[in-house]
């Protein structure tokens, strides 16, 4: 990724964690491409539908997307 992560969060309404960390890691580990899924980020709300959500920025431009968890999206970090 060209650029810097401002945000990550996994979860539903107002139950939602905080995995910037974790996707900082795998940001520095090389990945680029991302899915929602409980396994890798935790379940904040067990029975709900869930989706990732991150924030990036390329050259002063914020970006984000989205994936959810239970249509199999993914997405990648690019320059929007």
């Amino acid at each position: 990724m060209n650029g810097r992560l401002v945000y990550a969060g996994y979860g539903h309404g107002n139950n939602v964690y905080d995995v910037t960390a974790i996707v900082q890691k795998k940001v520095n580990d090389g990945e680029k491409t991302f899915n929602a899924n409980s396994d890798t980020y935790g379940d904040p709300c067990s029975g709900t539908k869930k989706a990732l959500f991150i924030v990036w920025e390329v050259n002063g431009r914020m970006c984000s997307g989205t994936s959810i968890d239970w249509d199999n999206t993914s997405f990648e970090l690019s320059p929007c």
